[in-house]
């Protein structure tokens, strides 16, 4: 029964890891059209935001 759940646990980590590569490749295929989308100001408010994650997770 243990290594049933071992199993699951593993792919659970493959799927994310593979779902994080996937959009990760999407986000900077496509980084021109979302630039241009949110702008100067909204690309300012997400620097701002992911900063402020950045040093709180620290």
């Amino acid at each position: 029964m243990r290594a049933g759940v071992a199993m699951e646990s593993k792919m659970a980590v493959i799927f994310a890891t593979l779902l994080t590569f996937a959009m990760s490749y999407l986000i900077f295929r496509f980084s021109n059209k979302i630039n241009k989308l949110m702008g100067v100001t909204g690309s300012l408010v997400l620097t701002m935001v992911m900063g402020l994650l950045w040093g709180s997770s620290q």
